[in-house]
């Protein structure tokens, strides 16, 4: 059970480490997705804001738009919706 637990998280790491940028942001929303649905809160608040911490303001209409999603959602999470 430890090993098949062990060989689990090594795979994630290795996953996460050869990510290309574009799969990363995917990963985030599934995990932010998954913890919203299992009710983990914490996690998804943590998620969400590594997403909005990561916009790139160099785009501004882009950015802007996903920093407003992002509060949103935090917003949401914080009420328990």
């Amino acid at each position: 059970m430890y090993q098949s637990a062990y060989r689990n998280q090594e795979y994630r790491q290795q996953d996460v480490m050869g990510a290309s940028p574009l799969r990363l942001v995917v990963m985030a929303y599934d995990l932010a997705i998954r913890s919203c649905e299992q009710k983990d809160y914490v996690k998804a608040v943590k998620t969400i804001g590594v997403l909005r911490d990561a916009l790139n303001f160099d785009y501004p209409e882009v950015s802007t738009g996903l920093f407003r999603l992002y509060q949103y959602c935090l917003d949401c999470i914080r009420r328990g919706d």
